[in-house]
């Protein structure tokens, strides 16, 4: 009796499944999203980089930071490539086994991973900067460059031909932008056409030659830069 007993206890045991609880489906989906959502947040800090204040970051640090800029977000479009082949595969096994909880969980994990890849993969679209803000204090400290050269110019009817010229007669020192990635004014002579120009290199990442751009005489040319211009007060951003 005693052997029957035990056999029958044995076959008795059920193995219960391994079923994942509400608490670590919630936690396994905020992992999911967060992680497809980080590069918005690198983006986002990639691309404000050269604009923090003087001396935040240097031009070099903020210069790589815009190129990685390309990585995070090639990444993230590699993420919402990947979650959009992954989720049809997921559904068409949940139609066969429409009670399993893993995969019920492993589904809504990879909708929380799409949602948060595509925020990341448009994030370069959203995360935008302000370029008439963040240039009009730049056009006011490049103000004194040219009062100075104007004030060259009255004195001896001619303009000057570098920035030595003026500087210290005219102006004790150039002024800085103010920006961390671009801190110095440019100064060129031009021709008849345009008498001189005042400038602020602003390459955003790598094969870009964005430039901040002062004229006197205002005639900016679309046709010319080939590129998009956006004013900012007398000056002008020039897209490239």
């Amino acid at each position: 009796m005693d052997g029957i007993a035990e056999d029958t206890g044995v076959v008795g045991q059920t193995e219960t499944p391994l079923v994942p609880s509400l608490k670590n489906a919630l936690i396994l989906w905020a992992c999911c999203f967060l992680f497809a959502l980080a590069p918005t947040g690198l983006v986002y800090i990639a691309e404000h980089a050269s604009y923090w204040p003087q001396g935040a970051i240097s031009p070099e640090g903020a210069f790589a930071l815009q190129f990685y800029l390309l990585l995070f977000w090639l990444y993230s479009i590699l993420c919402f490539v990947v979650s959009v082949f992954v989720l049809p595969v997921i559904v068409v096994a949940l139609f066969f086994r429409s009670n399993s909880r893993w995969l019920q969980c492993i589904c809504f994990a990879t909708l929380f991973f799409l949602a948060g890849s595509l925020v990341s993969a448009l994030s370069p679209f959203i995360v935008r900067i302000s370029f008439v803000r963040t240039f009009t204090p730049v056009a006011e400290r490049g103000q004194a460059i040219i009062d100075a050269v104007e004030a060259f110019h009255r004195d001896r009817g001619a303009y000057p031909d570098c920035v030595e010229d003026f500087v210290p007669a005219y102006l004790k020192e150039m002024p800085k932008t103010g920006l961390a990635g671009y801190p110095e004014f440019n100064y060129r002579k031009g021709d008849d056409a345009i008498p001189y120009v005042v400038s602020v290199d602003t390459p955003r990442g790598a094969l870009n030659w964005d430039e901040f751009i002062y004229w006197p005489t205002g005639d900016y040319d679309k046709q010319y830069w080939g590129g998009r211009i956006e004013p900012v007060g007398k000056w002008v951003y020039f897209h490239e």
